[in-house]
């Protein structure tokens, strides 16, 4: 009865701790204050095989850039890589805005499959030898800042993604910080 009490005890105080900001992996800690890639993949999804992962600095490698479009991001890359280049795994990103618009913080629905997107908002999250022909998604830039020749000094995201039109989903959250990696 004592162990039932302590495990109620602990579960009511996560909840009255906890952030009323969730992310699409789980509740966000506020601004994020590292680089991080964080996944989750429902059982049935395609791409991330029904697993969760978590990257860090201390395991990949990392290159993110914005394309320009006039003077405004309009398209986000990035793309990671185990640090001992053994390629067991490898992931990209893209993200991209509506035909003529650029990409800014806010929320992009009805995202279709980059680079088909067809006038929609782009997105992909493909890598290890697998991607979608058909996509559906959204994605939410958080926050958005170019560094010089177009790298990103500052992106925070989150994104889902569903392949060939099915409902399991991939869902993750990115961070970038470029100082002190590059």
């Amino acid at each position: 009865m004592r162990r039932l009490a302590a495990v109620a005890f602990v579960l009511a105080l996560s909840v009255a701790c906890g952030d009323d900001h969730d992310s699409v992996t789980g509740p966000s800690r506020g601004t994020p204050t590292t680089t991080f890639l964080d996944l989750h993949s429902d059982p049935g999804d395609y791409i991330g095989a029904g697993e969760s992962h978590r990257y860090t600095l201390t395991d990949t490698i990392w290159n993110a850039r914005a394309d320009v479009g006039v003077m405004e991001p309009n398209h986000v890359v990035v793309s990671l890589q185990p640090v001992d280049r053994t390629f067991s795994w490898w992931w990209y990103l893209n993200l991209s805005a509506p035909t003529g618009t650029s990409l800014k913080a806010g929320a992009y629905e009805n995202a279709r499959r980059w680079p088909f997107s067809s006038g929609l908002p782009g997105l992909d999250f493909s890598g290890t030898g697998r991607g979608c022909n058909m996509l559906t998604g959204r994605f939410e830039i958080k926050a958005i800042q170019l560094g010089s020749g177009n790298t990103l000094d500052r992106f925070w995201a989150t994104f889902e993604q569903h392949c060939e039109g099915g409902s399991p989903a991939l869902k993750g959250e990115i961070s970038i910080l470029a100082n002190p990696w590059r």
